[in-house]
């Protein structure tokens, strides 16, 4: 346990691919979750609900991406020093951990289209045509699963045009990836000899 705590980018890629798992189980079964936050939920009486987790999870995941990214390298593109050995169990554990962050990423991106809609829309799904449409007029982002009134009260706004919001939800997961991939080269090149 002692060496994984000494290797942030481990550490980092772990949380962030626990942090997805558990914001697409919220994702896909909202009334599962209350809201409030463990520990910190008495101080700060933010309502997080299904619909936040979708709508911030790909870019919270993004930024993260990008974090590892600056962990792993410099602006020059020359490497740092290496924060996991070069064995082949901790590289192949790495890659697949960067492509579940990826894949989950994907997934959570992809319930915008699935499952969120404007209330009169909620019949009709999916909701692909967001990319080239836009709804008119200020509306509230529903959540169209059964037994999700409470959560819908609560739920943001569309942003205006809507049309941005869905290409952001395409974007963000590729972002992810570009990151991902970019720390994954740098923690993969040897150090240049002189």
């Amino acid at each position: 346990m002692d060496k994984i705590i000494k290797r942030p980018v481990a550490l980092l890629s772990a949380f962030i691919l626990a942090g997805l798992a558990i914001a697409l189980w919220i994702a896909r079964a909202p009334t599962s979750y209350t809201g409030k936050l463990p520990v910190v939920g008495d101080k700060f009486p933010i309502e997080l609900n299904a619909v936040y987790f979708i709508v911030f999870g790909p870019i919270v995941a993004m930024a993260c991406s990008a974090f590892l990214w600056v962990l792993t390298a410099d602006g020059s593109r020359k490497p740092v020093p290496r924060l996991l050995r070069n064995s082949r169990g901790e590289t192949a554990l790495l890659m697949t951990i960067f492509f579940l962050i990826f894949a989950l990423s994907t997934a959570l991106s992809l319930q915008y289209f699935l499952i969120l809609a404007p209330e009169s829309l909620c019949a009709s799904r999916p909701h692909f045509d967001f990319l080239w449409t836009n709804v008119p007029g200020p509306e509230r982002i529903t959540h169209c699963m059964s037994g999700t009134k409470e959560i819908n009260n609560s739920a943001p706004y569309y942003l205006e045009p809507q049309i941005l919001q869905s290409w952001a939800q395409v974007l963000w997961p590729l972002l992810t990836l570009f990151f991902l991939v970019g720390a994954w080269r740098a923690r993969i090149m040897e150090p240049t000899k002189p």
